[in-house]
């Protein structure tokens, strides 16, 4: 956050923020010159320790310049969260055989961490928490609902529960279904990544990444549906543009399903 002038001198601004004092500078000089009174003015007030600092502290490694426009040369510190790098999702070609659960244990992403195939409860981030969840006993079935920072984010199933107080988190999850409105790219960027792709990338791109898939409509459809089978046929994710706008709206995750 930017702090008001504190001196104006020959059009030469000077600020002071987090101790350092920052010119944007028409005559250098003279910005430099204030600093130095201004300091010496500051000391004698009783704070000599918040406002430490000299000339030469205006010129530090810290400091850099970020743009140059009607030779006024505005600079700012640098925060440690701009420096630190984006998180790299690895690609692989797609493979000619089809996908396996090794290989996708390679591609797969949730909340900027790695997951494993069959994908658990356990693996999803601190950010995600279990809401709403309705067990079905005759079929051993418990279904509910994740959310993202206590917004609605997907639907999951898990088979094979005993009772409804059992244990969820180390279970594999038969279906989970994420997504299907058009502003899931803005809702929750990059919560999955599946071999680069991920919600808001263009619905053409799914074949290039992920290779030939089954499709569940017509190839002129505006609302394309793509399904790509790992470790057999009860396994399957599906891909698809809910909403004709051509982007990534629905990810649909199914493992060892009897049936499509």
């Amino acid at each position: 956050m930017k702090i008001a002038p504190l001196l104006y001198v020959k059009r030469s601004f000077l600020y002071f923020e987090k101790g350092v004092f920052f010119t944007k500078k028409k005559n250098q000089f003279l910005a430099l010159m204030s600093a130095a009174i201004l300091t010496v003015s500051l000391s004698a007030c009783g704070s000599p320790e918040l406002f430490k600092v000299n000339a030469e502290d205006l010129i530090d490694e810290d400091i850099v310049v970020t743009s140059q426009m009607d030779d006024t040369i505005q600079t700012e510190a640098l925060t440690e969260a701009e420096t630190e790098a984006p998180i790299e999702y690895k690609t692989i070609d797609p493979p000619e055989d089809g996908w396996t659960l090794e290989l996708l244990n390679e591609v797969t992403y949730i909340g900027g961490q790695k997951a494993t195939f069959p994908l658990t409860l356990s693996q999803f981030p601190s950010e995600f928490s279990i809401g709403r969840t309705t067990y079905l006993e005759e079929l051993k079935m418990m279904k509910g609902e994740l959310l993202v920072n206590g917004e609605d984010y997907c639907f999951f199933t898990i088979e094979d529960v005993e009772s409804e107080d059992a244990p969820l988190d180390d279970m594999p999850i038969s279906q989970l279904m994420i997504g299907g409105s058009p502003d899931e790219a803005y809702r929750f960027p990059n919560t999955i990544v599946i071999n680069g792709l991920t919600f808001g990338d263009s619905i053409d791109n799914v074949t290039a990444k992920l290779g030939d898939a089954f499709t569940l409509r017509d190839p002129d459809s505006k609302y394309k549906s793509y399904i790509h089978y790992y470790d057999g046929i009860d396994s399957y994710i599906n891909i698809s543009d809910r909403v004709g706008f051509g982007l990534i709206t629905s990810f649909i995750i199914n493992y060892r399903r009897e049936e499509l």
